[in-house]
């Protein structure tokens, strides 16, 4: 599958990258638009269309949650909506070493 991501982008690519070898995506500026989009609420919202795709995500791991739905959704269906309330959230912790 050729995708092209653009959008909010910041802290995705890296991971993209690495996911798009272990899911045969093809990045290409020819590929299905993919448009990222951050909201300030707790929600993941995927919706493809023929035309393209919106991933809307609050936080990185969402977004990634959200793309593994969309290709595993992309197998089946052409169009398809999907709306879920995230139920984790990224807690940063410090670890220091004497």
């Amino acid at each position: 599958m050729k995708l092209y991501f653009r959008g909010d982008m910041d802290g995705l690519s890296e991971g993209i990258s690495i996911l798009s070898k272990d899911y045969g995506i093809e990045i290409d500026s020819g590929g299905m638009e993919v448009t990222a989009k951050k909201t300030d609420g707790n929600i993941l919202h995927i919706k493809k269309s023929r035309s393209g795709a919106t991933i809307r995500y609050r936080e990185r791991i969402h977004f990634f949650r959200a793309l593994g739905l969309f290709l595993e959704a992309s197998i089946e269906e052409n169009e398809f909506e999907i709306t879920e309330t995230p139920q984790f959230t990224v807690i940063k912790t410090t670890v220091l070493y004497k």
